[in-house]
């Protein structure tokens, strides 16, 4: 009976002293710092997330600085390649030399008997060439045009062929002319245009010596 007594009196054991307790605080610590670390986690991934779109946008800023740049470099290139030249200058583009004498207009051209007439007005170029190269080279009519404000205008390969034979001694052409090193050749080059373009005071030439280099000169006819 005594033990029974005794066992009763037993003092409880206080709670930090039960194993389950433990338990609690561990889940409870693991939980916090679980909690942290998905706050880290979170946090770190912006950090990155904003470095990444910060390097996006440096490299976009780049990108249009170099396109702008390069187009400035292009217009300035055009700009060197476009050298505008006035009659008789020497126009020198590697070995390759054009003089433009002169020019004038018609509405016909060829003998008194068999006349060809121009549909608007024939504008006539005097031009010289001279290969200074160590090649020969094939010169054609379609090198020239004739260029008023943003339109351009061929030559009349009928009309360069009537009006050499009739005002040169030579005959020669720029119509399929073989030119040897060394060589010259001096020839009327043609073109049929409205009457106001024949005229107009801003009418330029444009030599398009793509056969020697992929240049252009641009001449001045006024």
């Amino acid at each position: 009976m005594s033990e029974e007594i005794k066992s009763e009196q037993k003092v409880k054991k206080p709670i930090y002293k039960r194993w389950w307790f433990y338990v609690i605080i561990g889940v409870v610590v693991i939980g916090v710092f679980g909690d942290a670390d998905d706050e880290e986690v979170a946090s770190d991934e912006e950090a990155e997330a904003e470095e990444a779109s910060e390097e996006a946008d440096t490299e976009a800023t780049e990108d249009e600085e170099a396109t702008e740049e390069e187009a400035t470099e292009e217009e300035n290139g055009d700009e060197e390649e476009q050298q505008t030249y006035s009659l008789d200058d020497e126009i020198e583009i590697d070995d390759h030399h054009f003089v433009v004498h002169d020019i004038d207009t018609a509405t016909d051209i060829g003998s008194e008997h068999v006349p060809h007439e121009a549909s608007g007005t024939f504008v006539l170029l005097d031009v010289t060439y001279t290969n200074n190269d160590s090649e020969s080279v094939r010169m054609s009519s379609s090198d020239f045009q004739l260029v008023l404000d943003d339109s351009t205008y061929d030559s009349d390969t009928g009309a360069i062929m009537r009006a050499n034979q009739e005002g040169t001694d030579t005959g020669d052409t720029f119509i399929g002319e073989q030119v040897n090193p060394g060589s010259e050749i001096n020839s009327t080059v043609a073109f049929d245009v409205a009457d106001d373009v024949a005229e107009d005071e801003d009418l330029q030439l444009k030599i398009d010596v793509g056969i020697f280099g992929g240049e252009e000169a641009i001449v001045d006819l006024r």
